[in-house]
């Protein structure tokens, strides 16, 4: 079995271990700032003094929406080329999930780092969320009848 490598972004480990504040965004946050609603400074409030990262394979799971002439297409074109700039992506080697695999590779990446390192996963995706609870790790997610992002460190 090979190591986790974080391939040419080595340095956003480094960083990461620094600051000890790992946030993490799923795709179905990003399609929401896409959509406007949830704004992009929302984001930064809830994971302040965090780094803001995007795992390789969410970037993946854009690309293959974006082939597709769809709305969702459409919007994944759109995070693509104007949204992933404001976030550092995460270039991760993991065997247990497919490339395109975005939330095999959040809990996987969740299970690695909140040993270590305050982590944070932003979504909007109620099955990853709940998932990502039960192992202790802190959730903000989209609030759909209260038009908000929340976070599981409130209550």
């Amino acid at each position: 079995m090979a190591p986790n490598r974080m391939g040419p972004h080595k340095d956003v480990v480094d960083t990461i271990f620094s600051n000890f504040c790992l946030a993490i965004l799923d795709t179905s946050i990003l399609f929401l700032v896409a959509q406007n609603l949830v704004k992009l400074n929302d984001i930064f409030i809830f994971s302040e003094g965090c780094n803001l990262v995007v795992p390789i394979h969410v970037v993946n799971e854009l690309n293959k929406l974006s082939a597709k002439s769809t709305e969702k297409g459409r919007l994944a074109l759109w995070i693509l080329r104007n949204l992933l700039g404001s976030f550092q992506i995460i270039e991760v080697n993991l065997e247990k999930c497919k490339p395109s695999e975005a939330d095999c590779a959040i809990i996987e990446l969740s299970k690695t780092f909140s040993k270590d390192t305050k982590l944070i996963v932003l979504t909007a995706d109620s099955k990853l969320r709940k998932e990502l609870i039960k192992y202790g790790v802190e959730v903000v997610w989209y609030r759909k009848a209260k038009n908000k992002l929340e976070s599981t460190a409130l209550f």
